[in-house]
């Protein structure tokens, strides 16, 4: 009689993986709400700038500051 087994991962290895994905889920959700803060606060020092300041500092009008912080993740 022959024996045929296919090696699957056992309860407790799949429990395991999947409390780590669950894991880095949160991880990466935390490091993209601090980024979209880091750029709300960069958005709100650049409003609180003079005109002048936004133009010598970062070559922009008030109007282009959303599309200056987020150029990196914005297609125009």
């Amino acid at each position: 009689m022959a024996y045929i087994s296919s090696p699957s991962a056992s309860f407790g290895e799949k429990a395991l993986a999947s409390l780590s994905n669950g894991f880095e889920s949160v991880l990466r959700f935390l490091a993209d709400l601090s980024n979209a803060q880091s750029r709300m606060d960069m958005i709100e020092r650049m409003q609180r700038m003079s005109d002048e300041d936004l133009m010598s500092k970062y070559r922009i009008e008030r109007k282009d500051i959303v599309q200056h912080v987020f150029r990196d993740k914005m297609m125009f």
